[in-house]
């Protein structure tokens, strides 16, 4: 038996299932990212072929990117409850080959916090009032 040339339509097929395989996703951010926006835009790269889309899906919603374009892809999603969210993306090739990727969203957790010396309640008789506390956050 002789080794199968290179012209082979085995080796193509082959070749073909490795190249599409091969596909990758990145989301912006990271594996953890915070905004202080409900409604928030998520983006990234991906390694798409014709026919691909990228699927975000967070706190229940499904958001779709149609063929990313030069490698790029964005999604907005509508208002999202304060808190951490999970979000997984994967990039779907024209076969039906997934590659995914995941991301936890905080939302809101940035807002600073503040706390005023003396509570919530204090009272002063001078007339120039001098207000002083700590900030978390800002």
């Amino acid at each position: 038996m002789s080794p199968q040339s290179s012209a082979d339509p085995l080796d193509a097929n082959i070749f073909g299932l490795i190249s599409e395989t091969a596909l990758s996703i990145v989301i912006t951010g990271g594996t953890a990212a915070t905004t202080r926006l409900s409604e928030t835009t998520i983006s990234g790269t991906a390694d798409a072929v014709a026919d691909s889309k990228v699927t975000v899906t967070v706190a229940g919603q499904v958001l779709t990117s149609w063929e990313p374009s030069e490698g790029s892809w964005r999604v907005r999603t509508a208002a999202l409850a304060d808190g951490v969210q999970s979000r997984v993306t994967a990039v779907t090739a024209g076969t039906g080959i997934e590659v995914m990727a995941e991301q936890v969203l905080t939302v809101g957790a940035s807002d600073p916090l503040i706390a005023i010396y003396g509570g919530s309640w204090a009272t002063t008789t001078t007339a120039t009032t001098r207000i002083a506390g700590t900030t978390v956050g800002a």
